[in-house]
This record gives C-alpha cells, structure tokens and sequence, in this order.
C-alpha cells in the first residue's frame, strides 16, 4: 500500500496528522478491503481522505468501521449481508459537522495550482444539452499521492468526491492502470461534444483549460 507522510496540525487536536491516522487505523483501511473483497480499497480510502467517523486520534480502536467521512463531508458505509456492501453518500446530513477536519495541506490552491503539483490528470469537457453552458469535470492525482476533483459548472468551480463515480473509477485512476479511451466520458451533467483528456502531460492540460481556470 502506498502513502505518502503529511504533516499538518489541526486545531483542538494534538499534532495529529493524516499519515499518523493512517497508522493508527491501519487495521481498519485493510479491514475494510478485506470485506469488501475489493483489491486496492485501502489505496482509494487513503488517496481521497477517508478516515473512520467520528474522526480522532484517541478514540478506541474498532476491529471493524462500518462509517468512514472524507474532509469534504461525505461518506461511506460498509453494510453486512446486503448485496451492495459499499454505499457512498455525498454531503451526508447524518455526520456530525463539528467533527469534520481537512487534513489536506495544499486546500485553498486553485485547479490549476494543483494542475502544476500534479501526475497524472482526467478531464472531461462538454456543453450542456439544455443550457448549452460548458461543463467541466476535472481530477487530478497529485505528487502527495492524493486525488483531488474538481467540476465546473454555471462558470463556477466546487470541489466534489471522485468516489462519485464509482471506487472502480477510482482505483483505474489511481492505478493509470487503463490506455485513455477506456475511461469513461464522465461530466457532472448530461452533455454533448464530450472531448475527453487522461494522461500525465500537465502542460497539455493547462493548454486544454486554459481559458477556464
């Protein structure tokens, strides 16, 4: 499994760090893959920021988490003897907002400040079919081993989880493990003219961006 250490203090919290959360619940990001049978979960967990709810480095250690939260609110369940057995739930309402924390270091930096701390980069562009207004999906796997999206829409960027669209997505991502026109054509609402980037070429990104960012 890799990861790389990061180092930020959160307030209200003893020198607790991303890298120091992954250590203490080691057992559970390999935990949850075994359940779920799904090879490189534990990789995807730990590239978007996924930690177990509620977040705290002194609070016991579970054998097993059933809820995880990444620092942008949403969350995933692992469910026994149902057949979905994963279940992810954006800007989930059941989490309590007073325990949430942003363990990413580089928050605040723009879409083309993380295109520049980039790898490897998946946009997709389009307009909308009814508006006809450009849409933008934007991910990127950044030098610290992290992924970061971003979607464009009503000339606005937001950030958003890639687990979106599917651990799978995530892990061929994470992995570059597919040639680029087997990824899907993945926007944040139905469009037409689809051009589509995935590859590691970060100038070729900003060139494709480079009146939107």
């Amino acid at each position: 499994m890799s990861h790389i250490m990061q180092n930020k203090e959160i307030t209200g919290f003893k020198s607790i760090t991303y890298s120091r959360l992954f250590g203490k619940y080691k057992k559970q990001f390999t935990g949850v893959e075994r359940f779920t049978k799904f090879e490189g979960l534990a990789d995807v967990l730990l590239s978007l920021f996924f930690t177990p709810y509620p977040v705290g480095f002194y609070r016991p250690k579970p054998k097993f988490s059933s809820h995880w939260i990444d620092n942008l609110g949403n969350s995933i369940y692992f469910k026994k003897n149902v057949d979905d057995n994963m279940v992810f739930i954006e800007h989930d309402c059941q989490n309590d907002q007073s325990v949430l924390f942003d363990f990413d270091i580089f928050t605040g930096m723009t879409p083309k400040e993380h295109i520049g701390l980039g790898d490897s980069f998946y946009c997709a562009v389009g307009k909308d079919i009814d508006t006809e207004e450009l849409q933008i999906t934007l991910i990127i796997h950044g030098m610290d081993d992290k992924i970061r999206s971003y979607v464009k829409a009503d000339n606005t960027w937001s950030k958003f989880s890639a687990m979106r669209f599917g651990p799978r997505f995530c892990r061929d991502f994470y992995q570059m493990s597919y040639d680029s026109d087997e990824f899907p054509d993945l926007t944040y609402s139905t469009c037409q003219d689809i051009k589509k980037y995935v590859g590691y070429d970060k100038d070729k990104m900003l060139s494709i961006l480079k009146h939107q960012i």
